[in-house]
């Protein structure tokens, strides 16, 4: 009896054994959103290529967590493996677009300013 208890509770813990380390997950996330963020400083309109990629990202690791029975098992196993999973892709989408809005918003601002000194 206690072998068949023990052997249900090594199938309950064992997803994130099976799952990548939150560091590569950061690994991975991460530097898509710097990438992102400054390709998106560079030129605004990039954010229609990046964020594609980063959603794509994003997609491919959010169908893991939302399976019906892993993700269920990863919560119970490590709240924080998900959380930090869900913040890495937030990050994630929000670098490139914070890039694009800064840019975006320099280029109109510079651009207003000339305007105004012509006039």
């Amino acid at each position: 009896m206690l072998l068949l208890v023990m052997n249900t509770l090594a199938l309950f813990f064992e997803v994130l054994d099976k799952e990548p380390s939150i560091q590569s997950i950061w690994l991975t996330f991460l530097p898509v959103a710097i990438a992102g963020y400054l390709l998106c400083r560079l030129r605004w309109w990039l954010i229609a290529l990046v964020l594609p990629v980063a959603l794509l990202f994003s997609l491919v690791w959010l169908t893991e967590l939302l399976d019906s029975y892993i993700g269920p098992a990863m919560w119970r196993e490590s709240r924080s493996y998900v959380i930090q999973s869900y913040a890495a892709m937030l990050i994630e989408l929000l670098f490139p677009c914070v890039g694009a809005f800064l840019q975006w918003d320099k280029r109109k601002s510079h651009s207003d300013s000339s305007s105004f000194l012509a006039g």
